[in-house]
């Protein structure tokens, strides 16, 4: 399949996902050898290296540095590949109507794909420990609005900003001009789930990619993905400042059977609304470059 003018082809896909992987890998490394040397030089024993890691300025540092490290590369590749950024990344205007569709169906995902995930832990392996990550969500409740804002920046918008550009931007966009959607889908889904690096977190990252996938295939825009993205990452940021109620303790328990019907049936009217809004797939189009003619010589 020849890819579409101004998109990467198949190949240079795979190039970037291998660079940007590897800085990704190296920059994770950096950080946990710094890390380290952080606790050694202040007398600290190294077991507190999860405690450090989870305090909210170290998150942001973190933050910064993945983004650098994932998106940094795909900007680079596509300049020197002489590839419209605005093509690869889709940043191409929707109907409203997308939005509200988008972030339904987001919200759908998230119920659906935590229910299933209840079900299957007995059977998927994690690497976090449930008490690391209850102090993870204690370190991210705010005490003031500020703060707030603070931890829904890091959280929500920045994720869903450099995600979508990284994952349903460069890398599907570059595997849908050698594979079927589906395929491209399914791929960028993949890598998106292990960036997150637990097996389990991992399995529910690939679930909600692969809506954001299809959204971004039947669109041909990252709007709507970020805006759905933020969307379930800020709920997370929200139902984090509940108090230890019923439903702070039970949230990632599973629904109960009215919740997981709606959430199906809403997901499902979510899509066929997309589905309508955009009867075909979008595809931008590049007008072809204006060639000047040479200037008439008259010879005399």
């Amino acid at each position: 399949m020849a890819p579409s003018p101004g998109v990467p082809s198949a190949r240079q896909t795979w190039i970037a996902l291998s660079v940007m992987f590897g800085a990704w890998l190296s920059s994770q490394f950096a950080v946990g050898i710094a890390l380290m040397a952080y606790l050694l030089t202040t007398g600290k024993p190294l077991t507190q290296v999860a405690q450090v890691a989870m305090a909210p300025p170290v998150l942001a540092i973190g933050m910064v540095i993945t983004v650098l490290a994932l998106l940094t590369p795909a900007i680079v590749l596509a300049q020197h590949w002489k590839l419209p950024l605005r093509f690869v990344f889709r940043l191409w205007p929707v109907p409203l109507l997308i939005y509200p569709c988008a972030a339904l169906g987001m919200i759908a995902v998230g119920l659906l794909s935590s229910s299933l995930l209840t079900w299957l832990k007995p059977f998927v392996p994690s690497l976090l420990d449930p008490k690391l990550m209850g102090e993870l969500g204690k370190s991210l409740q705010a005490d003031t609005p500020a703060q707030l804002g603070f931890f829904f920046v890091l959280v929500a918008l920045v994720p869903a900003t450099y995600e979508e550009l990284v994952f349903r931007g460069f890398l599907q966009r570059g595997f849908e001009s050698g594979y079927r959607p589906a395929a491209a889908i399914a791929l960028s889904s993949a890598f998106f789930g292990l960036i997150h690096g637990d097996p389990f977190q991992g399995l529910g990252a690939m679930m909600l990619g692969g809506f954001l996938g299809f959204l971004a295939w039947r669109t041909g825009s990252l709007f709507p993905c970020m805006v759905a993205h933020a969307v379930q990452n800020g709920l997370f940021v929200l139902v984090n400042q509940l108090p230890e109620t019923h439903l702070a303790r039970d949230f990632d328990a599973q629904a109960p059977l009215w919740a997981v019907v709606t959430s199906a049936v809403v997901l499902a009217a979510s899509v066929a609304a997309i589905w309508r809004l955009m009867p075909s797939p979008a595809e931008p189009v590049i007008a072809p470059a204006i060639v000047e003619a040479p200037p008439l010589v008259l010879e005399l």
